[in-house]
């Protein structure tokens, strides 16, 4: 019954999904460490690090922040924002979030969102 309450339309799921990882987009920059190889060679490495001046709202808002940075008039699609900010589920979440935490399990939106991006991390091990 609670999801009937939920009103988005498919544009609004392509947005969702193409938009909770904008954080990761220029998130990281590679650097090298010195390591040894298989052989005992000393070698240079290269390595993903995040980057310093990346803000840290965390995964889920940081996207969002972005989504609504690109597109403003998102800013009264609750259940777009709610799915993008809740979509790496209990994995991202402070210690006073968690405690409204199932409210946002009431909108269809998170729950669609958060078992995409878990099947595509399993399939594609991303």
């Amino acid at each position: 019954k609670r999801a009937e309450s939920y009103d988005f339309s498919v544009a609004d799921i392509f947005i969702a999904a193409l938009s909770h990882d904008f954080c990761k987009a220029g998130f990281y920059s590679v650097e090298h460490k010195k390591t040894k190889n298989y052989q005992g060679n000393w070698v240079y490495e290269p390595y993903f690090k995040v980057k310093s001046e990346n803000r840290n709202l965390g995964h889920g808002n940081e996207s969002a922040l972005m989504l609504l940075e690109c597109l403003p008039e998102y800013i009264h699609k609750r259940p777009v924002l709610e799915a993008i900010s809740r979509h790496m589920g209990f994995s991202d979440l402070s210690p006073n979030e968690s405690f409204n935490y199932s409210n946002f399990l009431q909108n269809p939106l998170v729950i669609l969102l958060q078992l995409a991006d878990q099947t595509a991390a399993q399939w594609w091990d991303c």
